[in-house]
């Protein structure tokens, strides 16, 4: 928008404050509290700054905040242009499901016609400032989560035939229910500066479901009163209790045994449940360990996660030792996708890429909780830790694809994060983007508890929460880099393939809206690839060409599943294939689950037609598994987005890396790191006895989600130890920090995505299970650079989405330009 307003950051805003002119005070007022805790509001007093034009601003940001606020009062219902700011409001929520438009009274005054039909934050009456902002902020809260259930359980209604009689003296009325509540009182709880344990938390059974599992009376709630009404002698109570102590554990396990077989029942650090799908969801600290089925990559994930709890025993141990020796336990919850549905059929090692995240986390726990000669406790004594913290790891699961990871959040992980004692740092992982991922941060967002995503990248997810924290760019940048990389390659049209919608009448699938990363990365390509033809003066253009998504072989997520549907998608490809030109650039858009068939049916083109392919990030884990497997005998471009962890190859796993191995890193002190953080990784591997012969290379999931705990420890190093955990403090430390990791370095201070990390096109041959030698030497000449074989790395991409034009370079620094004269094809794939 013109007259020097901005309005790129319009949808970004949690409300438009509506008010009449002589409502200012109290507009500014409402508007303060409501940033106080974090919101964002567009307000003209503040706003409406010198150039701009505020009636268009107001317009245009009606129909895209988040929600309307609109100051109930008599100059306001006779004033006609707020009246239709309101009306605007209304138009895009009508039926008020989503409760777009809040109306708040602050004086007496009638509520006629459409105003009269929705519920206000009601402040009339209110003289007292602290009560009047709690009446606010509460009711804020539940018009965002849409409900108001107290935490305390209403008290037992009294039977009629306890009524007094007629004549009688009545007791008092109860108190009224918008007076100051006294803590622990049934109130919603509102977002906070700090993480002290908010009233919503004051009995987590009430919110679960489940007992308290440090509440041991919640276990036996009609214990105490049977005690009060059958007195027994002294021994003989004394003797009841005693043996119905000991009889506990053996009653609770027959009851876990009959309820649930597979032991999805709460237990002492332990809330899970069984969702409607048949998935055990929740977390545990633990005692409980998820995923079910046979698979090997299961039995690995239920193992590393043991390994994880003994790592949780550790930093209890090290919290409760003397004087110098005591290092306070924090509390970080790893939350993914850790079980499969019962009717799914997923396709071997579904649970690896989970292994490999909590690998990095079981890492830096063995680094940060050592202590003792021996046990798992033991640390490399050449390696003391340089914090003085010690890791706890909280495992959630949110269900297949992060289905339940909306209700596992609101249920599950704000109670346990709102208790003190627990000391939560943050949340880490989100594993996919979807419209209930995205559901799930702005629920942590609410509650100000930081998320570090290590590989979330649908575009907008920053703008669920400002307590979002996103370690990989966003698919804007994937676009550009492929735009970029074809222009590099002298190709003319950019065919796109990813699952969609089924179209109308032949139509291509449009993307579907319930995968938040495929759809947008699809728009992305749309939107960039003109632009950057625009610029270069090229031609370039954009082939659509979205497959049925019923066809996925994705576990039990399509409409069917098995062998014939897997050939069914095969021969779709293949047929596509006849269509590509030799000057395309395929790019896969999709998820690694249908990877398989896509490269078989696209073999011809792959490999006798020697059409360049390019695939998304996704498919990182696929590269890895299958490499060298002779299954996909094919070299392929994939996006990484944690390319120094790949090249360092099979000799990180082995601690046997040396400096004059990394030259493609360019920095002696990221080097240093690197050395570091590969002797951890094979010094967990030979503590905890798994193995690392069956990986080629690290998984760049290990490296991202690594570096994702160190910035949450940088920033926790930071606090005082007398103050406390501090959410809104931790935020800060990571909005005002820059922070090296092994895969890059991120500068959270002008954005909270990492969009300045490089990406990186790396090329694979599927029929090796190694990495080219020698992958750090410089090539002889940027135009023999794509056609080298013995070259891992071939295209980079840094700098931010927005402002100077990216600049594409080699792992070495060189810019890179189109490839003035391609080499001759020679057999296999030497042309590129």
């Amino acid at each position: 928008m013109g007259n020097g307003q901005d309005t790129t950051s319009a949808p970004e805003r949690d409300f438009v404050l509506s008010h009449a002119p002589a409502d200012r005070a109290w507009a500014e007022w409402i508007a303060y509290q409501l940033e106080d805790v974090g919101y964002r509001v567009l307000l003209e007093a503040w706003d409406g700054v010198p150039g701009s034009n505020w009636v268009a601003v107001i317009q245009w940001a009606v129909t895209h905040a988040r929600r309307t606020i609109v100051l109930l009062s008599r100059a306001y219902l006779s004033s006609v242009s707020e009246q239709a700011e309101w009306q605007a409001a209304r138009a895009d929520d009508p039926l008020g499901f989503d409760r777009k438009l809040l109306p708040i009274r602050w004086e007496e005054c009638p509520l006629p016609g459409l105003l009269g039909q929705i519920k206000p934050i009601d402040l009339v009456g209110h003289t007292d400032e602290d009560v009047c902002r709690r009446v606010l902020l509460d009711g804020i809260t539940m018009a965002i989560k849409g409900r108001g259930k107290p935490a305390e359980p209403s008290p037992f209604p009294p039977s009629r035939a306890s009524s007094p009689p007629s004549g009688a003296s009545e007791k008092p009325p109860p108190p009224f229910p918008g007076a100051t509540a006294a803590p622990g009182s049934s109130l919603p709880h509102l977002p906070r500066e700090d993480n002290s344990l908010p009233s919503v938390a004051a009995d987590s059974s009430s919110l679960s479901g489940q007992p308290d599992m440090n509440n041991p009376r919640s276990f036996l709630p009609g214990v105490r009163p049977w005690i009060r009404t059958h007195r027994l002698p002294l021994g003989a109570s004394g003797a009841v209790v005693f043996l119905a102590f000991l009889a506990l554990p053996v009653w609770w396990f027959l009851l876990r045994s009959t309820i649930s077989p597979d032991g999805c029942q709460p237990w002492p650090g332990v809330a899970v449940t069984k969702a409607d799908d048949g998935e055990c969801v929740g977390y545990s600290t633990g005692g409980f360990t998820f995923g079910v089925g046979k698979d090997p990559s299961v039995v690995r994930l239920q193992d590393i996660q043991e390994k994880i709890f003994e790592q949780n025993r550790c930093a209890d141990e090290l919290d409760k030792r003397p004087g110098g020796e005591r290092r306070r336990s924090v509390t970080l919850v790893y939350f993914g996708s850790l079980t499969r549905r019962p009717a799914s059929t997923p396709g071997t090692g579904w649970a690896d890429p989970q292994v490999a995240e909590m690998l990095a986390l079981l890492t830096w726990q063995r680094q940060l909780n050592q202590f003792g000669n021996t046990g798992p406790c033991v640390g490399a004594k050449d390696d003391p830790s340089r914090y003085r913290i010690a890791l706890r790891v909280v495992i959630a699961n949110g269900g297949e694809a992060m289905g339940q990871a909306a209700m596992v959040t609101q249920k599950y992980i704000v109670p346990l994060a709102a208790t003190p004692g627990e000391r939560v740092i943050g949340v880490i992982g989100m594993d996919r983007s979807t419209p209930v991922t995205l559901e799930a941060i702005r629920t942590l967002g609410m509650e100000n508890i930081p998320v570090i995503a290590h590989g979330l990248s649908a575009d907008g997810v920053d703008r669920q929460s400002e307590r979002y924290f996103q370690m990989v760019p966003a698919n804007r940048r994937d676009a550009q880099l492929v735009a970029l990389y074809a222009w590099r390659n002298n190709k003319k049209r950019i065919t796109v393939y990813y699952p969609g919608e089924p179209g109308e009448n032949g139509a291509v699938p449009r993307p579907d809206d319930d995968d938040t990363y495929v759809s947008t990365l699809v728009k992305d390509i749309d939107e960039e690839v003109p632009k950057v033809a625009a610029r270069l003066k090229i031609g370039l253009s954009v082939d659509r060409r979205g497959w049925d998504k019923n066809l996925n072989m994705s576990p039990g997520r399509g409409a069917a599943s098995g062998p014939d549907i897997s050939a069914q998608l095969e021969s779709e490809f293949q047929k596509r294939c006849t269509t590509q030109r030799p000057d395309d650039l395929i790019f896969y858009a999709g998820r690694q689950e249908q990877f398989g068939e896509f490269l078989k049916g696209m073999a011809e083109c792959i490999g006798e037609k020697n059409i360049l392919l390019l695939a998304d990030g996704t498919v990182g884990r696929f590269v890895l598994e299958y490499a060298g497997k002779n299954i996909y005998n094919v070299p392929i471009r994939y996006i990484s987005r944690a390319a120094p962890v790949v090249l360092a190859g099979k000799k990180c796993l082995t601690n046997e890396l040396v400096a004059g191995d990394l030259e493609f890193l360019h920095d002696a002190q990221q080097s240093a790191r690197f050395l570091d953080f590969c002797r951890r990784l094979d010094a967990t591997y030979r503590a905890t006895g798994m193995s690392s012969s069956a990986s080629t290379w690290p998984d760049e999931r290990v490296g991202l989600v690594y570096d994702s705990v160190q910035v949450f420890l940088d920033s926790v190093n930071k606090l005082d130890p007398a103050e406390g955990i501090s959410w809104m403090k931790i935020v800060g430390y990571i909005r005002g920090g820059v922070f090296d990791g092994v895969t890059g370095r991120v500068d959270f201070r002008t954005s909270r995505v990492a969009t300045d990390k490089a990406l990186t096109v790396l090329r694979v041959d599927l029929s090796s299970a190694t990495l080219p030698t020698p992958s750090g030497s410089v090539p002889a000449s940027p135009d023999t650079l794509e056609a080298a074989d013995d070259q891992t790395c071939k295209f980079v991409l840094r700098g931010p989405d927005e402002g100077p034009d990216p600049q594409p370079m080699d792992c070495w620094n060189h810019p890179l330009g189109p490839i003035r004269a391609p080499s001759p094809a020679s057999p296999g794939e030497s042309s590129h």
